[in-house]
């Protein structure tokens, strides 16, 4: 009898002793990120294999706490209004002798700008001078400058090759400001490829006196600069 009551308070002995072993406390600080503590933060505790979430609020210090009985691994999510969700899993071990999350900062929304990408428009008019952004007018490989000028509104290129831009005819090709192809913008038009071009600039020229003197008079040849 003796020794069937000793065996049953040490198997109650044993049950306790366990139980106070399982039986831990968790616990952590909420602040945000100038280190002020928040309170009324939302916490919630998800343990590996549990049917349900354990759920808290912090204190006015900003603590929180949970009673487990699991070494299985935890998943902490704590939100607060207008502030970064933060989540997190952890083991037991994480937390090391005293069972602590530490201190958990929260920090502000970051709002992410959608780019803005700011196209230059295919043409622009200035005072005396069309732009033409010849990417944005589409010609064929190994196309040359007669095919892109065909494509750009206000010019037209006839069947012998003769350039008009605005309905007067094409004085001179220039590259870059300068003159290859002397007088004949036939030539730089069947000659140079379409695809070394990124802008076609018909300009009023007024003769090289009216760009010192400023002083526009008489009527102006229409040019081509590319």
């Amino acid at each position: 009898m003796m020794k069937k009551l000793l065996l049953l308070l040490a198997l109650a002995f044993a049950a306790l002793t366990g139980f106070t072993q399982t039986s831990k406390t968790v616990r952590g600080k909420v602040f945000d990120s100038s280190h002020v503590a928040l309170p009324r933060a939302t916490v919630k505790l998800h343990i590996e294999g549990a049917k349900d979430t354990l759920q808290t609020i912090t204190n006015k210090e900003g603590g929180f706490s949970f009673d487990i009985s699991s070494e299985n691994k935890m998943w902490l999510q704590i939100s607060y209004a207008g502030l970064e969700t933060f989540q997190k899993n952890y083991t037991l071990q994480d937390l090391g002798t005293d069972l602590n999350f530490g201190y958990i900062t929260l920090y502000p929304f970051v709002k992410t700008l959608q780019e803005v990408v700011i196209s230059e428009p295919p043409i622009q008019i200035k005072e005396d001078t069309i732009d033409y952004k010849a990417d944005s007018f589409k010609v064929k490989p190994n196309s040359v400058v007669e095919d892109l000028l065909k494509k750009l509104p206000g010019v037209q290129v006839d069947k012998n090759g003769n350039i008009m831009a605005q309905g007067k005819q094409v004085t001179k090709i220039k590259v870059n400001g300068k003159d290859f192809f002397g007088s004949d913008p036939k030539t730089a038009s069947k000659e140079l490829p379409a695809d070394i071009v990124d802008k076609v600039q018909v300009i009023d020229d007024y003769g090289d006196m009216s760009a010192v003197s400023g002083i526009k008079d008489g009527d102006p040849d229409k040019v081509i600069n590319l």
